[in-house]
């Protein structure tokens, strides 16, 4: 299991307990990164819990010896109950003094619903 997806499960417990007993979140974050060859692939994905639309931000900010970049996509999604889909995937190159934030944040309504963040920090030696 990804840590993204343990992230998504922690956030529906929590979306759970901010709902009436009868009702379900309508959508988990994921992410996802990979690497690929001197360079990391990074994606947002969007697990539907129940029926409705969300808006998804995946939000990434890098910075190591190559340079900086920061990079934001956006995306309207319709879910129903167990669909998955795609908000953004990049590759991005990845040096050893990597620093990186990814977060992906779901709205419905004008009200963030769910959100999840990675980071990940240069080794120390």
């Amino acid at each position: 299991m990804t840590r993204s997806a343990i992230l998504g499960l922690f956030a529906a417990a929590a979306l759970g307990a901010a709902t009436p007993a009868d009702a379900a979140p309508l959508a988990l974050a994921d992410i996802d990164i990979r690497p690929a060859g001197g360079a990391l692939e990074i994606s947002g994905r969007v697990r539907g819990m129940d029926a409705g639309k969300v808006t998804a931000r995946l939000e990434i900010d890098k910075s190591d010896s190559a340079g900086r970049t920061r990079t934001s996509q956006s995306r309207d999604i319709s879910v129903t109950a167990g669909s998955e889909d795609i908000v953004a995937t990049t590759t991005l190159s990845a040096q050893p003094d990597l620093s990186l934030t990814v977060t992906l944040t779901l709205v419905s309504q004008g009200v963030e619903i769910g959100s999840a963040s990675t980071t990940v920090m240069p080794a120390t030696k």
